[in-house]
C-alpha cells in the first residue's frame, strides 16, 4: 500500500520552511505520495498574513498535478471569518483540511490556554469544534483534533476521550452526518512518553464505534524531514481500530492503493 502525506506546508505559508521540490523529492525517497496545504487563516495572533490566495496558489501549481501532487488548502475555521473563507475556497482543489486554530477570538499558539482552567478550555474547544462542523461544512477532512494539547502549559496536556466523551461523540456525529471525516496527525507522535499517540488511539477508537470508518493521514510537516513522521505507527494504529486511510482528488475519497 502506498501512504499519502495530506498535510504538509511549504514556504508559501507563513510558516512553512521547505520548498516544494525538496518537499517532493523527500516524498519520493520515502515512497510515499504528497498534498500540500498551505494555511488559509484570516483570523490569528501573529503579525504575519497566514492566508495565502488559494486562486493564486491553484494557477501556480496545477502543473504538479502532472507529477502526482495534490493540491490543498488547511483553512482555520472561525465564525468570524466563514464567509470570506468560503468565498476564497471555491477553487480547483483537491482538498480542504478544516481546523480550529482560534476559539473566540483567542489563538490556541498564544492566548487560548491563559484564559481559565485545563477542564474548561478543553471542553470549550471541543465545543467550538463542533459549531464549526455545524456552520463551516465546506472542508472535507477534520484537521489535527488534539491541536490545543501541543500548547497546554498544564502537566497532563491531553484531552482524553474518556474526560470529554460527550463532547467528542457530538463531534464525530456531526463529522459523519456532514459527511466528513477524521485526520490523524502524527505530529505529536514523539519518541517520548508517547501520550499524544495513546490519547488519539483512545478517540480513533471512539470514531470507528460511532460509525466512522475513513482518516486522513498528515504529518504536519513545515520542513522536509518531517514528511511521513511516523507513518509506520499511524498505519498500525488505524489498522488495529478498523479504520482506512484516504485521500482527496478532487475533493473525492480515494483509498490509499495506488498512485494518483
Amino acid at each position: 500500500m502506498k501512504l499519502w502525506d495530506t498535510h504538509t506546508h511549504t514556504t508559501a505559508s507563513a510558516d512553512g520552511i521547505m520548498k516544494v521540490e525538496e518537499a517532493i523529492a523527500r516524498a519520493e525517497a520515502l515512497g510515499i505520495g504528497i498534498g500540500f496545504t498551505e494555511h488559509l487563516d484570516y483570523e490569528g495572533d501573529t503579525e504575519e498574513s497566514y492566508a495565502v490566495d488559494p486562486k493564486a496558489l491553484v494557477e501556480e501549481r496545477k502543473g504538479l498535478r502532472e507529477k502526482g501532487v495534490l493540491i490543498g488548502i488547511e483553512a482555520g475555521l472561525t465564525l468570524n471569518t466563514r464567509g470570506a473563507t468560503k468565498a476564497a475556497l471555491d477553487v480547483d482543489l483537491d482538498f480542504i483540511v478544516g481546523s480550529v486554530h482560534v476559539v473566540d477570538g483567542y489563538d490556541i499558539f498564544t492566548t487560548f490556554w491563559q484564559q481559565g482552567e485545563k477542564e474548561v478550555l478543553a471542553r470549550k474547544y471541543l465545543g467550538y469544534v463542533l459549531l464549526m462542523i455545524e456552520r463551516c461544512p465546506f472542508f472535507d477532512s477534520l484537521g489535527h483534533i488534539d491541536y490545543p494539547s501541543r500548547y497546554c502549559p498544564f502537566p497532563d496536556k491531553e484531552m482524553e476521550y474518556e474526560d470529554y466523551k460527550k463532547e467528542y461523540d457530538l463531534i464525530f456525529e456531526a463529522l459523519l452526518d456532514n459527511g466528513k471525516i477524521l485526520e490523524l496527525n502524527t505530529r505529536r507522535f514523539m519518541p517520548d512518553s508517547g501520550a499524544g499517540a495513546k490519547s488519539l488511539y483512545c478517540v480513533l477508537d471512539a470514531y470507528k464505534n460511532m460509525g466512522g470508518k475513513l482518516l486522513t493521514l498528515g504529518s504536519d510537516a513545515h520542513e522536509a524531514q518531517r514528511i511521513g513522521h511516523c507513518f509506520d505507527k499511524a498505519y498500525e494504529m488505524a489498522n488495529h481500530v478498523g479504520l482506512q486511510f484516504v485521500r482527496f482528488v478532487e475533493r473525492k475519497p480515494v483509498l490509499f492503493k495506488n498512485a494518483r
